[in-house]
């Protein structure tokens, strides 16, 4: 192949990742997960994944601009906001946070046999949100309907897809090392993660 055959080649990939590169750096960017503590073990959960009751499962976000974060759960007895209060949904981007707060962590009892997390980042307080469980827990049924107007409004990046070069914030000296486990998700103005949990008594 030629020089000139070489360069024009070059040439128009170039031109073909610019869009994307463009794109990737417009994204509302944060790394965010499960750590499931079982016995003395932990793991990172995946988005459809199965524990034991007693296990322990502490949420992870960390965005690149100070956001707020909305941790909602589901099981058969209906759907709760689980840090209804202001200072529980804020997070700072060079801090990020753990869900619950105060070094707790969430532990399902089996009893409904599933139990489901939603995790929201949003650059914006959300009000839709914090009003739909003003009153506290509503039904499944609702806050699917919002759930859908969420997902179909704010599409999501995989983290597969995203580029090496799209990592931001680097270590946290001296903190947790599951930090370091988790992957960067990249939306629009909202990042939504869904976990679905087998929960076996």
């Amino acid at each position: 192949m030629s020089n000139s055959i070489k360069i024009l080649v070059l040439m128009v990939v170039f031109q073909l990742s610019l869009p994307f590169v463009t794109y990737s750096q417009e994204l509302f960017k944060a790394k965010l997960g499960i750590k499931i503590k079982a016995n003395n073990e932990t793991r990172r959960a995946k988005a459809i994944d199965r524990i034991i009751k007693g296990d322990k499962l502490i949420i992870y976000v960390k965005p690149e601009v100070d956001s707020y974060v909305y941790i909602v759960n589901s099981n058969n007895s209906g759907t709760s906001l689980l840090n209804r209060k202001l200072e529980d949904q804020t997070v700072k981007s060079e801090i990020g946070g753990k869900f619950p707060r105060q070094g707790s962590a969430y532990s399902p009892d089996g009893i409904d046999g599933a139990e489901t997390f939603v995790i929201i980042v949003s650059k914006d307080k959300n009000e839709k949100i914090i009003k739909l469980f003003s009153q506290g827990a509503i039904s499944n049924e609702k806050w699917l309907a919002t759930e859908r107007e969420i997902m179909k409004t704010n599409s999501l990046l995989p983290p597969f897809e995203l580029q090496d070069d799209m990592e931001f914030g680097g270590s946290l000296r001296g903190a947790d090392p599951f930090w370091n486990k988790l992957r960067v998700s990249a939306g629009k103005a909202m990042i939504t993660q869904k976990f679905e949990f087998d929960v076996k008594k």
